[in-house]
């Protein structure tokens, strides 16, 4: 029943999008938005395209639900929501597990679970990025690791980007516990 809500609410966003209307949701600090990733999305700039994102600083973090050093960051990074509430900046959450297809459903109510559980608002995507930011649709298996063997396919985790205007400014950003990371954002978000 859920996921139905939450399917219907994003086709309203984005039919409304599409006409120019704009989308109810503000600004995702005062509870997770969940992004459904669809084969419409082929790059993180598509995400960035879209309604809540538009002229705003997006500090992107990517992460997975084994990763010990990301979850442990949720704190910080909630710290990170509220200072900046109010202003021109969003969060992106983009969780990428490597994993057979017959665990995808366990592992994505993992990922829910963990965003519940540590009470991470902004917005979170479910999906797989191959650098430079190619969103892959396909499941992530050995064949699959085979194939492009010799090329980079996947970023670490946990890594962070900062973007504005649709575009990557800063990749490799700090985590959201580091200092330098409010001095970042702050600099991106005072470019024109």
């Amino acid at each position: 029943m859920k996921a139905i809500f939450v399917l219907l609410l994003l086709i309203g966003l984005i039919s409304a999008t599409k006409k120019g209307v704009p989308t109810p949701i503000k600004s995702g600090l005062d509870k997770p938005i969940f992004i459904e990733v669809n084969k419409q999305f082929k790059s993180i700039r598509d995400l960035l395209a879209l309604e809540y994102f538009k002229n705003k600083t997006v500090y992107i973090d990517l992460w997975a639900t084994t990763c010990a050093p990301c979850i442990r960051e949720f704190p910080a990074s909630n710290a990170l929501i509220k200072k900046y509430e109010g202003k021109d900046v969003a969060f992106l959450y983009i969780c990428y597990n490597f994993n057979l297809p017959e665990s995808k459903e366990r592992v994505r109510l993992q990922w829910k679970e963990l965003i519940e559980k540590n009470k991470l608002s902004g917005f979170h995507a479910y999906t797989y990025v191959m650098p430079p930011d190619s969103i892959i649709h396909e499941p992530i298996t050995f064949e699959f690791m085979q194939q492009k063997s010799g090329k980079a396919i996947a970023y670490g985790v946990p890594t962070h980007f900062i973007a504005k205007n649709g575009k990557i400014l800063v990749e490799y950003a700090p985590i959201p516990s580091d200092p330098a990371t409010t001095r970042l954002i702050d600099s991106v978000l005072a470019l024109q």
